[in-house]
């Protein structure tokens, strides 16, 4: 019994080691908000994707909008991310959403120079991870079916 109990506790001091969340979302996006960012859509084009980040709220909230334009300039989709600090699981929540009608809900911490995300809070694996350079981040999905690789780099201020 007193072996499950010590390796129980060790399980979870290591979960929660893992799982440390930044106080707030400004925080967690440091080094983004204030800017904006951008890609060629799956690295090749013709289309650009632009995500501009801004700290609201007292850096209690991050918004993500962002924008995919066709060679001519016109937005052809576009998305607004709200990100809060979810309580519960310690982690940041966020909800998305995008122009045909949609909205996606997820989680995502920060971990030294990156951001993971998952579908659940505190996922062992994320299943996207964006790490963050000075001038550019790049977006890496665990599966071809939970996103676009891309590299995105500074554009401009943002708003």
């Amino acid at each position: 019994m007193r072996v499950l109990s010590v390796t129980l506790l060790g399980v979870l001091l290591q979960g929660a080691a893992f799982a440390q969340a930044p106080t707030q979302p400004g925080e967690a996006f440091a080094g983004l908000t204030g800017s904006c960012w951008r890609t060629q859509m799956d690295n090749a084009g013709p289309d650009t994707d632009t995500h501009c980040f801004e700290v609201a709220v007292g850096g209690k909230m991050v918004t993500d909008t962002h924008k995919v334009r066709n060679p001519a300039g016109r937005v052809v989709y576009e998305g607004v991310s709200i990100y809060l600090l979810d309580k519960p699981s310690g982690t940041l929540i966020y909800e998305y959403f995008y122009s045909n009608g949609g909205k996606l809900v997820g989680y995502g911490w920060r971990v030294g120079d990156e951001i993971w995300f998952a579908s659940k809070p505190g996922a062992e694996k994320p299943d996207l991870v964006w790490k963050l350079g000075k001038d550019s981040y790049t977006v890496t999905p665990a599966s071809a079916d939970l996103g676009h690789p891309g590299r995105f780099v500074k554009v401009a201020p943002g708003k």
